[in-house]
Parts: structure tokens; sequence; C-alpha cells
């Protein structure tokens, strides 16, 4: 191996951090609020402290839950509209296929990029050779 060659994976240094900063994102409530019950006087082991510690930490992770449920849901909605546009141009293109199929004409495929007649696989450059092709039915 190399001088500048680097192995690849994580080292543990980076899955200490790694875990650090996710601990921090999720319990950074909890620590704000005892925090602040502590400074505002109460006890350490009270019942004051823990509820100061616990409700905001509680709200934080149905926040945290409820976004990655709208995100989620977000994006499927999205892929599914998606999934219907795209079958309902299949649909119109199938069609217009089929219609230039039965009266033989020549069209531009805008899709492949060529011009194309009937069932003739061969990609033509232009309007003329696809009207002269051989295969043409």
């Amino acid at each position: 191996m190399g001088y500048y060659e680097r192995k690849a994976g994580v080292t543990l240094l980076q899955w200490v951090l790694i875990v650090g900063v996710v601990g921090l994102v999720i319990a950074w409530p909890w620590i704000l609020g005892t925090q602040l019950a502590l400074s505002s006087g109460a006890e350490k082991n009270g019942a004051t402290y823990d509820l100061a510690g616990w409700i905001p930490e509680g709200l934080w992770i149905v926040a945290v839950v409820y976004g990655v449920w709208r995100y989620v849901t977000r994006v499927r909605a999205a892929q599914a509209a998606a999934l219907t546009a795209h079958a309902e141009h299949l649909q119109k293109v199938t069609a217009y296929r089929a219609m230039m199929a039965k009266t033989n004409d020549v069209w531009f495929d805008a899709e492949a990029g060529h011009y194309r007649h009937s069932t003739c696989t061969i990609k033509h450059r232009s309007e003329g050779p696809a009207g002269r092709c051989s295969s043409r039915i």
C-alpha cells in the first residue's frame, strides 16, 4: 500500500465520532431541559429534574418521527404520481405507434431519435430513406 493510499471503510475514531454526534442529536433536548431545571434550583434526582428532561425529549422524538413519516409519505406520493404519468405516456405512445403502423406512414420517433415506419427496426436518419425502405410493409 502506497503512502497516500487509504483503506476503504470506517475507522474506530470515525465510528466514535458518528455515535457521539448521533447521541447529541437525539439527547440535546433532555440535556437542555435538565440544565434549565438545575439552574432554576431543582434537585438533581428530583421529579422536577426528570420532567424537565423528559418532556422536551418526548416532544423532540415525536417531532422527528412525524417529520420522517411526512417525508416518506411525500416521497411515496411523488413516486406514485410519476409512475402513473409514465404509464399514461406509454399508453399514448403505444396507441400512436399502432395507428402509424396501420397507416404505414413515416414518422419521427422523438424518444428514439430517428425516423420510423410500420414495424421497421432500422434507424433511418431522415424521412426519405424511411419512405423508400425495402422492409416497408
